[in-house]
């Protein structure tokens, strides 16, 4: 039951981070299918395949904290840090399209903060938070953002109407509810890696990293030297505390009332996203890409900083 738990919490892990990364992201090319409801089976095909992809980053996230923990922000900040760096530079070479400012964006401004800070760390716990108004009104005010931030893709021509899009955003609120259950499902199994396979994820993120990198040097060495740094952070931090507080659904699932109130955030999404449409109003992506590679930048010193200086 534990080698169950332990991969049904791997799908679940990389469903999460695929729907922060790319739907909640809205990566064009990803989500077009979805957004454009032009080929059903498709899209759903195409979802599939990017689950699989996402498998190796989820396997490279729980593999760093199967080994060292999160149960300090620093440390789960961290783990994030080299998760968003695997999603960018280990199979995509997008981490040296445009260094320095690539080393930050999207990796520590998007992956680390939002993915996993927002995606694995406070949604979950907001949604376990004992009052039930307090989650109602966040997860409605989270709507309301990714609805005004959808429209940054108009700029790729795509435009889909209101329909359209709440149609995407409940598919993808549905995505990340069914990662959540299983998530939920597996706890701390899902961050019970032993060495063998550790080692073995490792060696290929590793190897899969130095071909893909391999055109861009010397670049490929100066994020291998930051993710060195930020293991070694984590292996200082990890002498002192192990377990995995900053992961709430490792210590405990959520229960379907509570998971339920994702829906929530589909309809008041595609009415934020509908107030954008209809006065074509669109969000200025530099005013939200600047302060989130600064702040994750920021962030991860840090983090970096208060691993290694804590007693």
């Amino acid at each position: 039951m534990t080698l169950a738990r332990r991969y049904a919490g791997l799908f679940g892990l990389s469903a999460v981070l695929l729907v922060f990364s790319e739907f909640v992201f809205l990566n064009e090319g990803v989500v077009a299918p979805l957004l454009t409801g032009e080929d059903g089976f498709g899209a759903l095909l195409q979802t599939g395949e990017m689950l699989l992809f996402y498998l190796l980053f989820g396997a490279i996230f729980a593999t760093v904290v199967s080994a060292y923990g999160a149960a300090t922000v620093p440390t789960l900040l961290l783990a994030g840090a080299i998760c968003g760096w695997g999603i960018e530079a280990v199979l995509v070479p997008l981490v040296y399209e445009a260094v320095p400012y690539s080393l930050a964006w999207p990796s520590l401004g998007w992956h680390m903060l939002i993915d996993v800070a927002v995606g694995l760390f406070l949604l979950p716990a907001l949604l376990a938070a004992r009052s039930r108004l307090v989650a109602v009104t966040l997860l409605v005010f989270i709507g309301l953002l990714w609805g005004a931030w959808a429209s940054w893709i108009w700029i790729e021509d795509l435009r889909p109407t209101p329909w359209r899009f709440g149609i995407f955003a409940a598919a993808v609120i549905a995505l990340l509810a069914a990662g959540y259950a299983l998530l939920g499902w597996a706890g701390a199994d899902a961050f019970s890696f032993g060495r063998r396979e550790r080692a073995t994820i490792g060696i290929i993120a590793v190897a899969l990293g130095a071909v893909t990198g391999s055109p861009y040097m010397p670049w490929p060495l100066i994020v291998a030297a930051l993710a060195g740094l930020a293991l070694l952070a984590l292996a200082r931090g990890a002498r002192r505390r192990r377990g995995f507080g900053r992961l709430p659904l490792a210590e405990r699932r959520l229960p379907p009332a509570r998971l339920a109130l994702l829906a929530l955030v589909a309809p008041t999404a595609t009415l934020s996203y509908a107030w954008m449409y209809a006065g074509t109003r669109m969000i200025e992506v530099d005013l939200i890409a600047a302060p989130l590679m600064l702040a994750g930048t920021v962030i991860f010193l840090w983090a970096l900083l208060r691993e290694f200086t804590r007693a």
